[in-house]
């Protein structure tokens, strides 16, 4: 598979505002490939590969999931883990997003199992990425955050700055709910600065808001205050107005006026937001 096409999957493709070119027909109108040689056989696997990439990215799951079957036998042929690596990602986010967990997981680890026979560490970051946001849904804390602690490992920090803001992210999310805030805040300090990094001032403000979570969760009323302040300001720099900001700014600004009167009354609404009791807080 020719490394500069694939794209990472569907995560990063949202993520990036990027889709990958539409392709010139259907692949149903696609005949096997004329040449038996490698070559020839895997730009053939490429091009349906595109194709379900475009299918997912237009909401056409079950026309992604049958181009992916189609393309992977001949990924399995030529034994090229990255790119069966790659498929089992797609397939996973897809049942993912389908609400089938189990099958997600099932797949997901499939695809890390792929992933560490292959070469590329940016497919097996990802996977591990993905792997590790299942386990989380699916109330397995301690194994996800192993695995987004492996993807960060296997993350090339210079080449894959998206996937390292996402997998901190998601790692401090992991790390907030196992009451671990001092960990947590440091993920979401890395994951801050790389949305900063990359001008993304919407996904700063969100890091920057849950750093304010821990801190009013550990009682530190006054850092709370001026971090969640940064989020504010973040958002309210962005032009045109996004959605994030007319949902959110409300919030944090009601959470800093509760900090300057009711640091209870502040925590409080923290864990309602995060969906937790406060005698689980």
């Amino acid at each position: 598979m020719n490394r500069n096409i694939l794209a990472l999957g569907l995560a990063a493709l949202a993520l990036s505002g990027c889709a990958p070119e539409a392709p010139a027909r259907r692949a149903e109108s696609l005949a096997p490939p004329p040449v038996s040689n490698d070559a020839q056989k895997d730009l053939f696997a490429l091009k349906i590969f595109r194709q379900a990439q475009v299918a997912a990215q237009q909401g056409e799951a079950a026309e992604a999931v049958r181009l992916y079957r189609q393309a992977l036998p001949i990924y399995e042929a030529l034994g090229d883990f990255d790119a069966q690596a790659a498929i089992h990602n797609d397939l996973g986010l897809i049942l993912r997003r389908a609400g089938q967990h189990d099958k997600a997981q099932a797949i997901l680890t499939q695809a890390v199992e792929l992933g560490r026979k292959g070469r590329s560490p940016e497919i097996l970051a990802e996977a591990l990425l993905n792997l590790g946001m299942i386990l989380y849904d699916q109330g397995q804390d301690a194994a996800a955050e192993a695995r987004l602690g492996d993807a960060i490992a296997a993350i090339d920090a210079d080449a894959q700055v998206e996937l390292r803001g996402l997998a901190h992210n998601a790692r401090g999310n992991v790390r907030r709910k196992r009451d671990n805030l001092k960990g947590a805040i440091e993920d979401y300090q890395i994951a801050a600065g790389v949305w900063s990094e990359l001008d993304r001032a919407n996904f700063a403000a969100v890091a920057h808001m849950n750093i304010g979570y821990c801190q009013i969760l550990d009682r530190q009323g006054q850092k709370a205050a001026a971090t969640l302040q940064v989020a504010v300001d973040l958002l309210m720099s962005q032009r045109p107005p996004s959605a994030d900001r007319e949902a959110l700014v409300p919030h944090l600004e009601a959470l800093i006026r509760h900090l300057k009167t009711d640091e209870a009354a502040a925590r409080a609404k923290v864990l309602q937001a995060l969906g937790r009791s406060p005698k689980g807080g």
